[in-house]
């Protein structure tokens, strides 16, 4: 019994200080509710987008939900675990079914909540040759899922992004798109080697390895077009690139960017 209370007097001294910050925080109470109002203000031009059905009003709205949940994310009010009623009694919930349908969900592997491009997924849709096309074309890569699909994005589309728009808004992120899809497709090569069963890999990519090549051709030619799309990144993302480059090179597949856990 006086070890349990000993136990709970610490659990008490390391976990009150942070529940109490979190009650005690009135800015991200307030940013939370404005993050609502922010949803509620999208979800209601969202109607009147979908009568006018305008690809310029689609891309508009598109960026005025990357930059809420930027803005609100610096804030700390995407974060649904410290957002709650048990800190803040009185606190209206997140309706996932609602902002469910503007695009914005709570992520897979956390408690965040993530907007997954919906409005530039349907701009693409209502027209793919739009004078936005340099914009659209990067949601097609993810399909109606959106950003937050986890299978395989479309690398044909991102390889024509590339080539479309060298220059175009997305083009960091097509990049980090081919560089994560060569990397995991290499490693996984080298996997399906060792095990001398291509059909094992998790990750689909058997549907990429060509029947009539030897596998050490194509591990070569996977592991150089992965290093060039970092080495690529490496001017928007220096950092991460010369990190990634290096596991690749040393054989340690330490990031994993396709495949789930």
């Amino acid at each position: 019994m006086k070890a349990a209370a000993i136990f709970l007097s610490l659990s008490l001294l390391f976990t009150a200080p942070y529940c109490r910050a979190q009650e005690e925080d009135p800015a991200r109470r307030e940013a939370y509710i404005q993050f609502l109002a922010g949803l509620d203000s999208l979800c209601a031009d969202y109607q009147l987008v979908l009568e006018d059905m305008s690809v310029a009003a689609f891309v508009s709205l598109d960026q005025r939900a990357q930059r809420l949940i930027e803005h609100y994310d610096s804030l700390g009010a995407t974060n649904l675990e410290a957002c709650n009623s048990e800190h803040y009694p009185g606190l209206p919930p997140f309706d996932s079914d609602k902002y469910g349908d503007i695009g914005f969900e709570v992520e897979y592997y956390s408690i965040n909540v993530v907007y997954d491009g919906l409005f530039l997924w349907q701009a693409h849709q209502l027209d793919p040759d739009s004078p936005f096309r340099k914009y659209t074309l990067y949601a097609a890569i993810y399909g109606d899922e959106g950003y937050l699909k986890y299978d395989l994005p479309n690398i044909e589309l991102a390889l024509q992004y590339e080539k479309e728009f060298p220059q175009g808004p997305y083009i960091s992120d097509v990049l980090y798109v081919l560089g994560g899809f060569y990397h995991d497709k290499y490693f996984c090569l080298l996997w399906m080697k060792a095990q001398d069963n291509r059909y094992e890999c998790s990750c689909s990519f058997d549907e990429t390895v060509h029947p009539y090549r030897t596998l050490e051709e194509q591990i070569e030619e996977t592991k150089a077009l992965a290093i060039s799309y970092w080495e690529k990144l490496a001017r928007y993302k220096p950092q991460l690139s010369s990190e990634i480059i290096g596991c690749i090179n040393a054989g340690q597949d330490n990031h994993s960017f396709n495949c789930p856990d």
